[in-house]
């Protein structure tokens, strides 16, 4: 609770704060000091809050003084003027009586929290201790609560200023700070600035939701991330007028992020079944201000729905049709009507077998299309609320007569150890029961039973002789249904065996470069399982990068991708029919020379103005603009080198020097800066700037 007001202080103004101390939570003595302030047309209020409950108590004796300075026009001798001569401190308890109401619950609070009776008046123990820090850190949070809730409750406990000797347009800054440092607790200027005049847009909560169930309506909402607030009221609207639902902020408890995304919700209970109100939200914050609305209808509705249907055991006549019989129960009074669904699976999905619903009377449905493919039933009953209970499923058995289908997607793969992998799809039947997995050494040969049992699973793992005369071993599936029908084999699945011998690395020959490209001729791996040639080139990371490759049988490579006047690093490797890649030939490296495109600035001209002490540059150049290139313009002044002062876009030709150093010799020049060539600066244009 302590933490809620400085939390929200940090975001709930248009306005800068600061701190110039942070933070410190395992020191209990460094205390943290938040500021914020918020313009009106005809002043500014300033609020603060303090961080430790120690600190609170000690410095509600000392006091606070609020100053004030314009900072509408840079100046370091603009002096701070104090806006408070007396000690700013919480009201004593005759003052909360005389300046406050009955009525004021917050000012109720804020005095039990300054002055009301400790829970242990003169705690000597460890509990007793604990206890009483706990009710000082209570005292401190509802606090700074209250005095976000009440305007008048922040005054009477030191936490408010109110300037009214302002100035619409001027910019104020306003420090904080205590009258004196107590001899425990330390804490510095808080700071706060404002512009009088400015208007302030109050935030309005967002993602407003609500859930609404029988006799209830739940809201949930949250702040934007850039808002925060301090709580919540809640208003209703309907037949019986506007009232508010909330007699206290609704105040989310249990984070220190409160009111900054956080969500939050209100209950509301007293309402009955289909009769529409709409609910108002706003946010208060730490200026005790209500901001914008944010609205949404919503109604008690029936959530209860009726109860379900019990499906007897289906008739079946054939393979092709089903009838589907149910009883009800307990039929209520608003039974809209049944809805049958089939699935393949028991746990569905479930697809309705007619449109709309069947009337309320109805307790039995035929299904002339059955098909063993989704024998699985469930009726669903709805009312008229649209609340709906579906029966448990019932499963159709058909006279199946149709072996299963042939797997597909039967794939391998085979380990340097001779250790295989198989796996294929898994069919659709409802009767699937399981996988036989066939195997041979040749796919001319008769395929024999690799595992006698019936695989449940799609995934089947085998191990074979490496050292053998066979390059491949051969495999098929079949498929098993809960009748014992087979289906089909598959197509064979063809798994190598693994070559474990890399290739041998090829050589490369000559290197010959143009202005854009690099020709890079090798000769082959002399591997025989060589499948082909890769061409890599090293990236500005140092990492290899594949630009072309060719067949085993070619013997030439064209990187064209190349960048002009950029040196390149090359290599070559071969990989055989395995994957197996050779190790790197020896690199070489090649510089594309590239083609000049752009040609120098021509025709500079100097205009200077004395008077503004500026430099005006504009020149010609033919080439069309593009993004590939752009202006430098360089100066020199006096014997010093040049040095760029700006640069332009291709299709600009003209620089204002604002940045002239007084008298001297001034030589300007203007360079094409291209991203693919150098091109020389043109010809320098000298100025002399006279004394003054």
């Amino acid at each position: 609770m302590r933490t809620l007001f400085l939390t929200l202080l940090a975001t709930s103004c248009v306005v800068a704060s600061a701190q110039t101390t942070p933070s410190d939570s395992t020191n209990p003595f460094t205390v943290e000091l938040r500021a914020v302030a918020r313009p009106y047309a005809d002043s500014v209020v300033v609020r603060w809050g303090i961080s430790r409950p120690g600190a609170w108590v000690a410095y509600n004796a000392i006091g606070w003084v609020v100053e004030r300075k314009n900072i509408s026009t840079p100046s370091t001798t603009t002096p701070w003027q104090r806006l408070s001569p007396a000690a700013i401190k919480p009201w004593t308890l005759e003052e909360w009586k005389q300046r406050t109401t009955a009525t004021n619950t917050w000012a109720g609070v804020a005095a039990q929290c300054l002055y009301g009776t400790l829970a242990v008046p003169t705690p000597n123990g460890v509990d007793a201790l604990r206890l009483a820090s706990s009710d000082l850190t209570n005292r401190h949070g509802f606090a700074h609560l209250v005095a976000d809730f009440d305007a008048v409750t922040a005054v009477g406990l030191a936490l408010r200023f109110v300037d009214r000797n302002v100035e619409q347009g001027a910019s104020y800054a306003y420090r904080i700070a205590p009258v004196q440092q107590d001899t425990v607790f330390v804490v510095d200027t808080a700071y706060a600035f404002a512009t009088p005049g400015q208007e302030y847009i109050a935030p309005m909560p967002i993602e407003l939701v609500a859930q609404e169930s029988e006799g209830r309506v739940v809201l949930t909402w949250t702040m934007p991330p850039t808002a925060s607030a301090s709580g919540f009221h809640v208003d209703r609207t309907g037949p019986d007028g506007t009232r508010r639902m909330t007699k206290t902020p609704v105040v989310p408890m249990g984070t220190r992020d409160v009111g900054i995304g956080s969500s939050m919700s209100f209950t509301d209970s007293t309402i009955g079944m289909y009769v529409p109100y709409t609910y108002a939200i706003r946010a208060i914050d730490a200026f005790a201000e209500m901001g914008e609305a944010a609205s949404i209808t919503a109604m008690g509705r029936d959530r209860t729905p009726p109860s379900a249907p019990r499906v007897t055991a289906p008739v079946v006549y054939g393979n092709t049709v089903a009838v589907i019989e149910w009883s009800q129960q307990e039929k209520s009074t608003d039974l809209q009507g049944y809805r049958v669904e089939r699935s393949i699976r028991s746990e569905g999905p479930y697809e309705p077998l007619h449109e709309g619903t069947l009337p309320a009377f109805s307790d039995k449905f035929v299904d002339t299309a059955a098909t063993t493919q989704a024998p699985w039933y469930q009726v669903v009953v709805l009312d008229t609320a649209g609340n709906e209970a579906a029966s448990f499923p019932a499963y159709v058995e058909l006279i199946d007569t149709l072996p299963p289908a042939t797997p597909v997607g039967v794939i391998g793969f085979m380990d340097s150890t001779g250790r295989v992998l198989l796996t294929w799809h898994r069919g659709t039947e409802s009767d699937l029961y399981g996988y036989r997995v066939l195997m041979a050494n040749d796919s001319t040969h008769e395929f024999s039973q690799a595992t006698n049992l019936i695989l449940q699973d799609t995934i089947f793992m085998d191990s074979v002789e490496m050292r053998t005369t066979t390059a491949a071993v051969y495999y098929r599936v079949v498929a098993v249904d809960t009748r014992q029908y087979h289906s089909a084999a598959s197509d064979i699945c063809v798994i190598r065996r693994p070559d474990v011998l890399a290739p041998i690395s090829p050589m490369v020959g000559d290197v010959v470069v143009s202005d854009v490209s690099v020709m890079i001729t090798f000769e082959r791996s002399p591997s025989e399982d060589v499948r082909y040639h890769v061409l890599e080139r090293a990236g500005a990371n140092g990492q290899w990068y594949t630009i072309d490759t060719t067949t085993a049988e070619g013997t030439l490579f064209v990187d064209t991708t190349a960048t002009p006047r950029l040196q390149h690093r090359y290599r070559l490797v071969a990989v055989d029919t395995a994957g197996l890649r050779s190790n790197p030939s020896t690199e070489v490296s090649a510089r594309p020379y590239g083609r000049r495109v752009h040609s120098a600035v021509s025709n500079l001209v100097v205009a200077l103005d004395t008077t503004s002490q500026t430099a005006r540059l504009s020149w010609a150049y033919s080439v069309p603009p593009s993004e590939d290139f752009w202006f430098v313009v360089l100066r020199a002044y006096d014997d010093y080198d040049f040095a760029m002062i700006g640069s332009v876009r291709s299709n600009e030709f003209q620089y204002i020097d604002k940045a002239m150093l007084g008298a001297g010799r001034y030589r300007y020049a203007i360079q094409v800066q291209a991203r693919t060539e150098d091109v020389p600066p043109s010809e320098a244009i000298v100025v002399i700037v006279p004394e003054r």
